[in-house]
């Protein structure tokens, strides 16, 4: 399809314009690695014109800014909807077997691992991760204090928050190291210990 044919689909505004560009990059980031891809095969492949996507991005980093934001976002609502309510304890267990299950069965673990390279290299894509880790790590210290027992200190619930993005994030590492790794046996290690160290025998159910 040419780029005209594929500017007459995008529909909605500019908003839409902006989440059809960002497929696009988020597909060619994961194909070609980020360093290798270029904007004007961003603005390719999603038939929009180089000059409309520097309008609505700035840059190539800006675009894996709002990647990476958007999908943290996406999560850590997720996350916190599910501990709310009459959720609770048992509605955030539902949602970390549901994170951990996304990285076997999506190319979240990929896109991830290519940020990670990208950002040792690039000032500004380290710049973007750190934030990212910022929001996230945020967003789940207010869900475990919602739900961790009254007695955990501040101190502890940041632990247990780098505990379980430390296993999380480390999982994506071992899928590309280890492919033939009994997953389900390690999950449910990792599942565990996060019950242990997260919950404890005294969380608050409601």
């Amino acid at each position: 399809m040419g780029a005209k044919g594929a500017r007459e689909k995008i529909k909605g505004g500019p908003e839409a314009r902006r989440r059809h560009v960002m497929g696009a990059a988020r597909r060619l980031f994961l194909a070609h690695g980020f360093h290798a891809t270029g904007i004007a095969q961003i603005a390719k492949d999603a038939g929009v014109h180089v000059v409309q996507i520097y309008r609505d991005f700035g840059s190539k980093e800006d675009i894996i800014a709002a990647i990476a934001e958007d999908e943290v976002r996406a999560s850590m609502e997720e996350a916190t909807c599910a501990a709310s309510g009459i959720g609770g304890v048992q509605g955030f267990r539902r949602w970390i077997r549901g994170h951990i299950d996304r990285q076997l069965h999506s190319d979240e673990p990929d896109l991830f691992l290519e940020i990670v390279a990208e950002a040792s290299r690039n000032p500004r894509i380290a710049a973007v991760f750190q934030k990212v880790d910022s929001h996230a790590r945020k967003a789940l210290a207010e869900v475990f204090a919602r739900l961790a027992p009254a007695s955990v200190t501040a101190g502890e619930l940041e632990t247990q928050v780098e505990l379980f993005i430390t296993l999380t994030a480390g999982l994506y590492a071992r899928m590309v190291a280890h492919p033939h790794l009994d997953k389900r046996s390690f999950v449910a290690r990792i599942e565990a210990i996060l019950e242990r160290e997260i919950f404890g025998p005294s969380a608050r159910t409601e």
